[in-house]
């Protein structure tokens, strides 16, 4: 239960920024900022924060899969 509440606050987190940026991927942000279409700051700070919850909700999603194989044994 705790990973998948944990994916769901990352995936919040990411929504937010989608709303903040109007934008539909983080590629989208970074090239907003690149071309200066939104202030770099705090824009670069959540490019780096999204990617990371990306990363995340991808590692726990792994750990969620070995945990249900683990089950399923």
């Amino acid at each position: 239960m705790r990973i998948e509440k944990e994916i769901r606050l990352a995936e919040a987190d990411i929504a937010d920024l989608m709303d903040r940026y109007n934008v539909a991927s983080k590629e989208g942000l970074h090239d907003a900022i690149r071309s200066k279409k939104i202030p770099s700051h705090p824009a670069r700070e959540d490019y780096i924060v999204w990617k990371d919850n990306e990363k995340y909700i991808k590692d726990l999603k792994a750990r969620l899969g070995g945990d249900a194989a683990v089950f399923s044994a």
